[in-house]
């Protein structure tokens, strides 16, 4: 079974392929992903439409400057998130901390703290 670090890892490695399959794999059944732009908790499943929303906005997306902390009962992860759009616009790089509980093999809350106003000013 995958450590929790081990588990961060391919959670940044996943993002870049642009497909929620991995994400599918690497989250539990009953995993609450909360954002604290909008203050929603998500399913699984609304978790993955909304990543498959993103991937169908950009050509490429990418974490970069990758900061990992094991804690007791999972991982805190701090990035920045960095792609390129598909009309060719360079995003501009968002920072993200990420706050992870894993258990099992398996992510079962993610507490995603992120300023996304650079991402929507993109489309203003």
């Amino acid at each position: 079974m995958d450590t929790a670090l081990q588990i961060a890892e391919k959670l940044s490695a996943e993002i870049q392929t642009l497909d929620v399959a991995g994400f599918n794999d690497l989250y539990a059944e009953d995993v609450i992903v909360w954002h604290s732009y909008d203050g929603v908790e998500e399913t699984k499943s609304d978790n993955l439409a909304s990543l498959a929303q993103l991937f169908s906005l950009v050509t490429k997306v990418y974490y970069d400057d990758i900061r990992f902390t094991e804690t007791e009962n999972g991982f805190v992860q701090q990035h920045n998130l960095c792609g390129q759009l598909k009309n060719g616009a360079v995003m501009p790089s968002i920072p993200v901390c990420m706050v992870a509980r894993v258990s099992d093999g398996k992510i079962t809350r993610l507490d995603e703290y992120v300023d996304i106003s650079k991402f929507y000013a993109l489309f203003t």
